[in-house]
């Protein structure tokens, strides 16, 4: 059974989307309770419209649960669990800060992922062995042929 909400607000050139959910699986298949995502982000077309400026936040949580065992030969999840692991599960918010420009068809952007890793604990993990990503600053642009 799942249940979820969404929205999107806006006020001017900024917007608010949100979307929450709350599910309840029985069986092997151990999944989150809970999840959220938000992104609150500006928005403004300049130059008459011929340059988009895009900036804002996208934040993504889910509640604590035992993830799957990932299989690193195959690629795939697994339902299972170690025995030797004995960490505990805890899943803090995924945060990603980001400015984008687009020019017709060419759209550049610089973005802040995982900004959140660190700040909450150490570290954490998204399946058993597997850490997060850790925070990267990334540049890039997007052509796109077909408009």
């Amino acid at each position: 059974m799942r249940i979820s909400l969404s929205n999107q607000l806006q006020a001017g050139d900024i917007y608010l989307r949100t979307a929450v959910g709350a599910q309840s699986v029985s069986g092997p298949v151990d999944l989150p309770v809970f999840l959220a995502n938000v992104s609150w982000y500006y928005r403004k077309a300049v130059f008459g419209r011929a340059l988009i400026l895009q900036t804002g936040i996208d934040a993504w949580y889910c509640s604590n649960y035992d993830p799957f065992i990932y299989n690193i030969v195959n690629g795939q999840f697994n339902v299972g669990h170690y025995a030797d692991w004995d960490y505990p599960f805890t899943y803090a918010p995924v945060l990603d800060v980001y400015a984008s420009f687009d020019v017709r068809t060419l759209r550049f952007f610089a973005k802040l992922e995982n900004a959140a890793q660190g700040l909450y604990q150490k570290g954490y993990y998204e399946a058993p062995f597997y850490p997060c990503q850790p925070r990267s600053f990334k540049l890039g642009f997007n052509w796109m042929l077909f408009y």
